[in-house]
């Protein structure tokens, strides 16, 4: 199931769910290892902080 969209898919729905009950931000931290999802949070447009040299915290603003 890899490189099929399922995950775009999935949270694209995710998205439109959490805007559509009111939620404004969405945040996460990922460690820096993990290259899919810092491949996929820079896809969706997520802001980037670097919490510690292994670990990123990501934001986005729901629109």
């Amino acid at each position: 199931w890899h490189r099929q969209g399922l995950g775009t898919e999935l949270a694209d729905f995710i998205f439109q769910i959490a805007r559509d009950r009111g939620i404004h931000k969405v945040e996460a931290d990922v460690l820096a290892s993990n290259e899919t999802m810092i491949h996929m949070f820079k896809k969706w447009d997520f802001k980037f902080n670097r919490i510690e040299a292994t670990e990123w915290h990501v934001e986005k603003e729901l629109k």
